[in-house]
């Protein structure tokens, strides 16, 4: 199963045992089930949250990477004479 498809399932079980009512022990299993779904969505976020920031963190290293080798370079060929 899926992270969407148990977030589906969980608010398809939510709805469903809801509707017998706030009294009844079916309710109080919609409420948990609806619970559940709230935490997997955010746990869904949290990851498409993290790949961007890895992705973003991998586009710095590189960039910083790219910044230094042309520094090094620069020193190198006598364009900064301390370096």
């Amino acid at each position: 199963m899926t992270l969407d498809g148990a977030i589906k399932h969980c608010k398809e079980e939510a709805e469903k045992y809801m509707e017998y009512g706030i009294e009844t022990e079916c309710y109080q299993c919609g409420k948990e089930h609806e619970q559940l779904a709230e935490w997997l969505t955010e746990l869904k976020e949290l990851r498409e949250k993290i790949k961007k920031l890895e992705k973003e963190l991998e586009v710095a290293k590189l960039i910083n990477h790219a910044e230094f080798k042309t520094l090094c370079k620069y020193n190198h060929v006598g364009g900064n004479e301390n370096g």
